[in-house]
């Protein structure tokens, strides 16, 4: 197995986040102020649930 000295938080960085009763209005305000291309879905226990992709955002309203 390859070793790599490298650490995995050199790779790690911040994503926006919503929650999912966070309405398209909201999400779109979202990916306009982060300049962003992902936002991650977040319960109200803050865990994870999935992403909302922009592109697949546009190909869904628009």
């Amino acid at each position: 197995m390859y070793s790599c000295p490298t650490h995995l938080q050199t790779f790690i960085r911040a994503v926006p986040v919503c929650h999912q009763t966070t309405t398209l209005s909201e999400v779109w305000s979202i990916f306009c102020q982060e300049k962003c291309d992902r936002i991650v879905v977040i319960s109200p226990q803050d865990h994870p649930l999935g992403v909302v992709y922009l592109c697949r955002l546009i190909g869904s309203v628009f």
